[in-house]
């Protein structure tokens, strides 16, 4: 009886590892100056969303194996708003990753919202990345630039050896993406981005 007792608990523990806390990552502590490309001057009151990012595999519905076995997960959504020093100070942070979890990106979105229509009743930032795939160019059209005058900006941090790749930069519609292939820096940084005129 015990015996049988003990194998069901292995089973279950075994069952369970994939959701427990299995290590942590920090991602360390930036700052955004963001200013105007003419004048050098701060921008004011400009919003900024932060999406952190993790993989993780799943490898099997139902005991049968999948084909392609890892997931995503938006680990973490953040808004922000710089000041009238044109600053967004966003502090380390720790994130508790579950087994075979791992953290793949950081991502800014500079100057660009959601039209208020598409928010539903979650947060805006939810609203915003439910309709964002800056992999998939789709629903363009619910976006738009607060700041009229100048053009949005995305930066799009990859994390791990396996993605290094030199920066660039690419035009979109409504905005510019930089994409920065390296592991995120353990001490803090510093960005400053300058906002282009239409």
């Amino acid at each position: 009886m015990k015996s049988k007792h003990l194998i069901i608990s292995a089973v279950i523990v075994i069952l369970l590892l994939p959701t427990l806390g299995y290590g942590s990552n920090i991602i360390r502590q930036v700052q955004i100056k963001i200013i105007d490309e003419q004048t050098n001057l701060p921008v004011s009151n400009v919003i900024v969303y932060r999406l952190i990012r993790t993989s993780y595999l799943d490898r099997h519905i139902a005991f049968i194996p999948k084909i392609d076995p890892v997931n995503f997960k938006d680990k973490s959504i953040e808004e922000y708003r710089t000041g009238k020093d044109g600053i967004v100070n966003i502090s380390a942070q720790k994130f508790s990753l579950d087994l075979y979890e791992s953290l793949i990106s950081e991502s800014f979105y500079i100057n660009i919202d959601l039209v208020d229509e598409y928010v539903g009743s979650e947060t805006r930032a939810e609203s915003f990345f439910r309709y964002f795939n800056i992999h998939d160019m789709i629903n363009l059209e619910k976006f738009y630039n607060p700041k009229t005058s100048y053009r949005g900006f995305v930066i799009y941090n990859t994390i791990g050896k396996d993605h290094d790749f030199s920066s660039n930069t690419t035009k979109r519609r409504i905005f510019d993406i930089q994409w920065n292939g390296k592991r995120l820096k353990d001490q803090p940084e510093s960005i400053t981005v300058r906002l282009k005129h239409w």
